[in-house]
This record gives structure tokens, C-alpha cells and sequence, in this order.
């Protein structure tokens, strides 16, 4: 199967091209699509039909290797397929049904917005096949995936096929090739001559309620195998019959003989097998109670007795001291599609009626009728049973009441089941207090549901819509965990509507609002320039209130603690202070963030950026520095029309030393000398005044970049030139 996966996955990227090929000449002139499929053998759409003429072998196609019949594309619509004759073999995947296996194109769009739309993208629609009497070979997967093939029809002269029922066999009905997989019936036996059942004969068989094998003695691989939520009983009436890798695959019972290698293939796979000596055949009648039985006749499900009908557990228990009770009715070959309960019954235990096969054709009940006796439904006992045509209760009953297709608690206060109906909307009435696990279930055709009494419970499941639906609850509402799954919640804020919304990803709409703070929108913020507004807000949905708003201040005043810093080998954070233009300070991480640059240690310059949030909006960057360690003179020696002046080494953070000489103490009209290098400790003033008094001082400097940072002046000394 994991082959065949990719096979069909290669095989869709590769149809789209197919179905924009261009027409033959003689195709475009007769708007007929037609094309070669085969040496000498050809294809054209006519109506609902394609025609397969020519003589010879058509082409086999095999995705893999990139080879597709064209009349395979999706732009095509057609239901029947006619092999005329002359053709001698229908090629392998020439038929097969890619878009069944994809269960239909839905969202899984091949052509972008301006191309053919979603509703032809179901590609043909094959319900007959007709093969001449020339056929001598199908192909392997021929028919693969034609889920809505009725029938195959072959020609009576043909000397290598025949058809029986529709179905496909060897001329001497030996093996049996393919069952349509929408054939109607609900039960099959193969005819005493087979003796081989081909590989996908069954696939994707839909109606089917059991499959008898009657002297088969060779099942291929892949040959009886559904594609939908299908329990087909299949029975092995061949003690030897070999079941070959994955033969069988069903959610129903293999009934064999015991110490077969029917069970012996069920137990190896862990299906359910059953002995057909200890069960013969399904009961039509039976025990569902202490004092309650059933009867199966006449497609209808007759409950009659007094008391209670049994609960079932529909789910796995993997307890192993715990069996659940089996619903005796529920057998898949019961085939029925209406419901008796019958006077005397009083109460309907849990998921009696529930439709396990809700999206399978082997429970489809249309009607159910319910007595004045009923005095209690217990959970999901009519659970999905939502697609019924009708419902009704005894006029008389003074428990239960049907109100336009709805059944309800006789004081209309509990909802227990809507029926779907054209409507789009549905109004549940003001009465209704409590609506039970699976009321309300529609996948499609429901839209809108009303919940107009002032107060609600819905139970889990109690109402299950498509992604389109919207449901309108009041104020005062209970949710259990599933209560509900649809598209859009219309509640009021602060309430279980809003809570459950958020919790399970509904879109939720606010009835009503709980205003209790202020906000501003996006644009209505204040920034460093103008004063912003913010309005009265819904403090659950955020909506505002715009006929009620305060003035927010626009920002003022913002400093750094320090802007220069000393290196001294440690990280430096000055903090921020924002004030509004009035004067109040905002809150870091409430009103604003700040960013501080990396690094921030060694000498440099170093950005501290304010970002405004919440009521502001807007940002502002700021500076610091941090600047080299200083030095201390440590002496000034005059000398002749000069003096010499020595300092300490600061070698940390340090590119060089300026010097600076005055003969001012304030150090007016001073000279500045700069001495590179951090190791170099001393430096002589030459050809200055003598006998003039000069007053020294250094400083250190850090180039970073382009850039020198200079540490504070030492203190200044000072010596009287030589003459």
C-alpha cells in the first residue's frame, strides 16, 4: 500500500499537465477531446461517455515511470466507459480513479484562482464499464479506485471474460477479477466455480454488509479491502483456502471454521473471527434487556418488552477484567432503516440507538417512533441520528414532545435531538434549558443556531457544526469541555462563551462588553511630539468605547543616570528615567523597554535605546561613554628655558598621555602635547621663557576607532625655568 501511495501522489502532479494538452485538429474542429492510447488504439469523450477504439492493445500506464492516459484529466466528465471492439487489452492503470483515493479534490486545488474551479476537479465520474468480445487481457489495476462503479458488462461472445451481476470473471468463472465497489447489494456469494479471488477485487467496496466465500480456495493479496468505515462480515467456507499478505482487511468479523487458516490468518492479524459452526448466522431476534428483546423484520428494528433497554459501550476497553456489553442489533448484516420502540419500554440506555457507522451505509435509520411509556433517554442513546427524515413520540406521552423536527423533554426545556432538515437556521426555543451530548449535529446545511432563552447548558457534542457555523448564546451559559465545535461563537464577553472560544480556537464575537480600563489604538498612542488618546475598553475582547476616552500626555523628559563613566574593568548600566510633558514618570517594561548595547566595559561609546510601549509609541536613543583611567604627575623639574615632567604608567585601557603647560593656574591659552604610545612615562618642555613659572598636568587617552577618549586632568605642579 505504501508502494501504491506513491504511485497515486507521482500520478496527480502529472494529470494537470495532461488535462491542458491541446486537442487534436479534428478534436478542436468538433469540440470532441480525443487522443492515442495505444499503437492502433484511440480515445474520445462523447456526452457522458468515453469511447476506447481501434484495434490491438491500448497502452499500459504505469505512473512511476511517468506514462498517464490523458482522458484521465480533471477537465473531464464522463460515467461510462465503452472498449469497442477490435481493442484486444485494456492496459494496466488505465482506468484507475486517482481522485477517489484522495476521497475527492475538495481544498486540494490543482489550478491556481483563475483556472477551472473546485466543483470539476472530481475527475470522471466511472459508474459502467463495457468490454467487447475481442478483449483477451485487463491489465494490472485496471480498475483500481473506481469507487463509483456499479457495473461491468462484457460482451457474451467474448472467449476470455464473462459477467455475472454485473461483476467481472474468467469466461469459465473460475477467478473473479473485479466487484464493483458501488454495487447496491448488501450481501455476496461467490458462485461454487471460483476458486480465485484477484488482488483488488474488493477494493473499496461500500455496501456490502457480508461477503461468503463459498469454494475459493486462493485469496490474493489487497483483495478484499474497503476504503470507508465499512464492517463487512467476510466468511471462508474453505477450511485451505490460502490467504495470501494482507488478503483481507475489514472492521467486521472473518468467519471461518475453527483450526482453519481463516482463523489462523484473523488471529495473526488481530481481526475478529468468528466460528461459523457456534454462529451460523446473525440473529434477527434477541434479548436487549432484563425484560426488553429486539426483532429485526421488515427493515425495521422492533423493541418491545418492559423496562429498561440495555446501555452499550461503543468504545475499546482495554481492561482486562472488563468485557463491554455488545449491542445484539448492531450485527452489520442487520440491514435496516427504521425503528419500533414499542408501550412498555420506559427507559433507553446509552448509546443504544447511536449511529457507530454515522458516515457508512450499513445503519442509515430514517425513522424513529417512540412510545408513551418512555420515560428516560440516557447519554447519546439517538446520538448522531441528526440525518433521520422524522421522529415521533405517542400524543399522549407525558415525557417527550416532537416540535418541528426536534424532540424535546414534554416541557420543552431539554433539546434531545434536531433533525437536519433545508434550514439554515435554527431557532432553539426559550424554554429549552439544557441541550444534551449530541442534540444538534450538521456537517453541512445548518449555518445559524439561536439560543434564545436567557440561560443554557450544552452537554459535550451538544452541537457540532461545519467551519461556517455560527451559534448565538446568552449571557448566562455552561459549556462542558466539548460542548461545542463550530466556526464562529456570538457571546458576551467575560462569559463561558468567551472562555470556551479561546480555549478551542473558535472565532468569538463579542454581544456585550465589560468596560473597565482605558487603551489607545495603534494610532491614537502618545509619542515624543503629541499628546495620544485612550478610550474605554472591554477588558475580555479589547473593544473600545470611543464616546469615552482620557488624554495621554505626550512623553517629556529622558535621562540617563550617568552619561561618563571611569573604566574600571566592570560592565556600566546607567538606569533610564522617563517623564511624561506633566511631569509623571512611566514605568519601565509597562510604558517602555530599554536596550542597552553589548559590551558596555571597556573605553567607548555606548547607545542605550528606549523603546515605548502601551500607551506610547515611538523611541529615542541615548548615550554614554566610558573614558580611560587618569594618571598621577609625579614630578615637574625646571631646567634651562624648559622642565621635564614625569608621570605613573597606566597601561589599562590606555593608547597615550597628553601633556598640558600653562603659565596660567587655570591654565589659559595652555599648550597640549600628545605622547602615543601608554609605556613612555616622561617628557621635556624645550624653548620656553626663562625664569618664567609654568604649571603642568597629564592626562590619558583610549583611541577606539576614529575616536580618542580622555580621561579627567591630574593635578597640576609646577616649576620656574631656568635662564
Amino acid at each position: 500500500m505504501k508502494n501504491t501511495s506513491r504511485i497515486l501522489s507521482a500520478f496527480l502532479s502529472l494529470l494537470l499537465i495532461v488535462g491542458c494538452l491541446p486537442l487534436s485538429a479534428g478534436a478542436e474542429e468538433t469540440n470532441i477531446p480525443s487522443g492515442k492510447c495505444g499503437e492502433n488504439v484511440t480515445w474520445r469523450i462523447q456526452d457522458d461517455t468515453l469511447f476506447i477504439s481501434g484495434t490491438g492493445a491500448m497502452e499500459d500506464y504505469y505512473p512511476t515511470e511517468e506514462k498517464y492516459p490523458a482522458y484521465l484529466s480533471p477537465l473531464y466528465n464522463y460515467s461510462k466507459i465503452v472498449v469497442e471492439d477490435g481493442v484486444t487489452s485494456v492496459g494496466a492503470y488505465a482506468f484507475m480513479d486517482i481522485y477517489a483515493l484522495l476521497g475527492g479534490v475538495g481544498d486540494n486545488k490543482l489550478f491556481d484562482d483563475d483556472e477551472p474551479t473546485d466543483d470539476i476537479l472530481s475527475g470522471p465520474n466511472i459508474e459502467s464499464i463495457s468490454l467487447p468480445k475481442s478483449v483477451t487481457k485487463v491489465g494490472d489495476k485496471a480498475f483500481f479506485m473506481l469507487l463509483s462503479l456499479k457495473e461491468i458488462i462484457v460482451d457474451n461472445d467474448n472467449p476470455n471474460f464473462a459477467a455475472k451481476d454485473c461483476v467481472l470473471y474468467d469466461k469459465d468463472i473460475k477467478t473473479l477479477y473485479k466487484y464493483p465497489s458501488a454495487k447496491e447489494d448488501t450481501s455476496f456469494e461467490t458462485p461454487q466455480t471460483v476458486e480465485t479471488i484477484e488482488s483488488y477485487a474488493f477494493f473499496g467496496y461500500q455496501n456490502l454488509a457480508s461477503i461468503t466465500l463459498t469454494a475459493v480456495n486462493r485469496i490474493e493479496s489487497g483483495a478484499i479491502m474497503p476504503v470507508m468505515n465499512n464492517s463487512a462480515n467476510v466468511y471462508v467456507k474453505n477450511r485451505e483456502c490460502k490467504l495470501c499478505e494482507a488478503a483481507i482487511i475489514t472492521t467486521g468479523k472473518i468467519c471461518g471454521y475453527k483450526a482453519s487458516t481463516a482463523e489462523s490468518y484473523a488471529k495473526g492479524l488481530g481481526l475478529k473471527f468468528r466460528d461459523i459452526e457456534e454462529y451460523p448466522a446473525t440473529p434477527t431476534t434477541g434479548k436487549c434487556g432484563e425484560k426488553a428483546t429486539f426483532e429485526v423484520r421488515d427493515n425495521t428494528l422492533y423493541i418491545r418488552g418492559t423496562g429498561a433497554v440495555d446501555g452499550y459501550d461503543i468504545y475499546d476497553c482495554d481492561c482486562e477484567d472488563y468485557a463491554p456489553p455488545v449491542c445484539p442489533y448492531f450485527d452489520a448484516e442487520l440491514m435496516y432503516n427504521h425503528i419500533v420502540v414499542e408501550e412498555g419500554i420506559t427507559s433507553i440506555g446509552s448509546f443504544a440507538f447511536y449511529n457507530k457507522n454515522a458516515s457508512g451505509p450499513h445503519y442509515e435509520i430514517k425513522t424513529l417512533s417512540l412510545p408513551k411509556s418512555l420515560k428516560t433517554l440516557d447519554e447519546l442513546a439517538l446520538g448522531h441520528l441528526n440525518d433521520m427524515e422524522s421522529i415521533t413520540v405517542a400524543s399522549d406521552s407525558p415525557y417527550f414532545a416532537v416540535q418541528n423536527h426536534a424532540l424535546y423533554s414534554k416541557k420543552i426545556d431539554t433539546l434531545y435531538l434536531y433533525l437536519n432538515t433545508e434550514e439554515t437556521t435554527f431557532k432553539v426555543p426559550a424554554t429549552v434549558k439544557t441541550i444534551v451530548s449530541g442534540a444538534i449535529s450538521s456537517e453541512e446545511g445548518l449555518q445559524k443556531i439561536y439560543i434564545q432563552s436567557d440561560s443554557i447548558t450544552i452537554l459535550d457534542n451538544g452541537i457540532t457544526m461545519d467551519m461556517d457555523g455560527v451559534v448565538y448564546l446568552p449571557r448566562k451559559v455552561h459549556l462542558s469541555e466539548y460542548a461545542m465545535d463550530c466556526g464562529t461563537i456570538y457571546g458576551y464577553c467575560g462569559t463561558d462563551a468567551q472562555y470556551y472560544a479561546d480555549d478551542n480556537c473558535i472565532e468569538f464575537v463579542s454581544r456585550g462588553h465589560v468596560y473597565s480600563k482605558y487603551t489607545p489604538d495603534s494610532k491614537t498612542k502618545a509619542t515624543l511630539t503629541k499628546n495620544g488618546k485612550a478610550y474605554k475598553t472591554c477588558a475580555y475582547c479589547g473593544a473600545k468605547d470611543r464616546s469615552k476616552y482620557v488624554t495621554l500626555n505626550k512623553i517629556g523628559k529622558i535621562t540617563l543616570s550617568t552619561t561618563k563613566y571611569t573604566y574600571n574593568g566592570k560592565v556600566k548600566t546607567p538606569t533610564v528615567t522617563v517623564k511624561d510633558s506633566k511631569g509623571k514618570t512611566l514605568k519601565k517594561n509597562t510604558d517602555y523597554t530599554v536596550k542597552y548595547a553589548n559590551g558596555r566595559k571597556k573605553v567607548g561609546k555606548y547607545s542605550v535605546k528606549i523603546t515605548f510601549r502601551g500607551n506610547y509609541s515611538g523611541s529615542k536613543t541615548l548615550y554614554f561613554t566610558i573614558n580611560p583611567k587618569g594618571t598621577k604627575l609625579k614630578s615637574v623639574t625646571a631646567q634651562k628655558k624648559g622642565f621635564k615632567a614625569k608621570w605613573s604608567a597606566q597601561k589599562s585601557q590606555t593608547s597615550g598621555y597628553q601633556i598640558q603647560y600653562s603659565t596660567s593656574k587655570k591654565f589659559k591659552s595652555a599648550k597640549t602635547v600628545t605622547i602615543s604610545g601608554n609605556k613612555n612615562t616622561s617628557k621635556t618642555a624645550k624653548k620656553l621663557k626663562a625664569g618664567k613659572k609654568y604649571y603642568v598636568r597629564v592626562r590619558t587617552y583610549k583611541t577606539v576607532g576614529k575616536t580618542k577618549f580622555y580621561s579627567s586632568w591630574s593635578g597640576y605642579k609646577s616649576a620656574k625655568t631656568k635662564k
